[in-house]
């Protein structure tokens, strides 16, 4: 029974990996509710527009890999942020830079903010933003709520916020 038992397992266990395992695999658009989020976009389009990098990688991914993802040939090599290394740019760590990122990945699927909201005006000047009345959070890929919830997290961690994530007073 032993013997037959590894034969079994021996069998079930991959060979290793082969030439289309070993290949870079970029993620897939990601999907809405059957609307698929800018498939066209080139990979320097993807790489200068943040929105649209957080819908399609994840917060911590973009952190520790943006060199490697968006400053080859076919991304944006001159992109200032590609010789430091870093996503994003210091100057945009700041308290409200995160939340800005955040409400992105909102608006990235099509979330209507409300009439007194200060992201309505920004977002709606958007090319790209399409308000979906029939929104609704479960339509967000398990990548994009995690990212929104790893921007709030570096909202609250950031020099400029206090704990619940707004601006400190000066």
């Amino acid at each position: 029974m032993r013997y037959g038992l590894f034969l079994v397992l021996l069998a079930c266990t991959p060979k290793g990996p082969t030439e289309d395992t070993d290949k870079k695999v970029e993620p897939e658009p990601q999907v809405n509710e059957g609307i698929v989020l800018q498939p066209e976009a080139t990979k320097a389009q993807i790489c200068a527009d943040d929105c649209l990098l957080l819908t399609r990688y994840d917060v911590h991914t973009l952190k520790h890999r943006y060199k490697d993802l968006c400053c080859g040939a076919d991304g944006n090599p001159s992109d200032p942020r590609c010789e430091a290394n870093v996503w994003p740019a210091p100057k945009d760590q700041a308290c409200d830079n995160w939340q800005y990122l955040e409400m992105c990945v909102y608006a990235k699927h099509g979330y209507i903010f409300k009439e007194d909201s200060r992201w309505k005006p920004i977002f709606e000047a958007e090319p790209w933003y399409t308000p979906d009345g029939t929104f609704v959070s479960s339509q967000m890929t398990i990548m994009t709520k995690r990212n929104t919830l790893a921007l709030r997290q570096l909202r609250a961690e950031a020099e400029d916020c206090d704990p619940k994530g707004k601006w400190k007073k000066r």
